[in-house]
């Protein structure tokens, strides 16, 4: 697998500007990444597209001074400072709390998610659907 940076930015407004990320970390292969409450909720996250990232800033900078033997991915490194992506895949994991039926479906009709007559087949003869 590749090293990468993953960026966490405010929100969406922060992320657009072109702004530098609010946090930065480096990832390397095989590593595992666990957050939760405003990093998970209220910040935009993810692997920027990119080929290659810039190194400077890093909140983990500390996995830069480590010897080559203990970086796998030193073969990426290229001579400007900056990390050449390869290819890496990604496993996300989500715990979404559990919403009844009848919330679903208010939710479906109010946004139109799925479209009123699918919400209608969804719901028993005997309720309404909200609209």
């Amino acid at each position: 697998g590749s090293a990468a940076v993953f960026d966490f930015w405010r929100d969406h407004a922060h992320a657009a500007t072109g702004m530098l990320p609010a946090l930065s970390l480096l990832l390397p292969p095989r590593s595992l990444l666990i957050f939760s409450e405003d990093a998970y909720q209220k910040h935009l996250h993810g692997l920027a597209d990119r080929s290659c990232d810039t190194l400077e800033g890093i909140a983990n900078s500390s996995l830069l001074d480590t010897s080559s033997a203990t970086r796998p991915w030193q073969r990426q490194l290229q001579a400007d400072g900056s990390l050449r992506r390869e290819e890496r895949y990604s496993l996300t994991i989500r715990h979404v709390p559990h919403t009844t039926g009848e919330h679903m479906r208010f939710a479906c009709a109010k946004s139109g998610g799925y479209g009123e007559k699918a919400v209608k087949a969804a719901a028993p003869e005997d309720e309404t659907t909200a609209g």
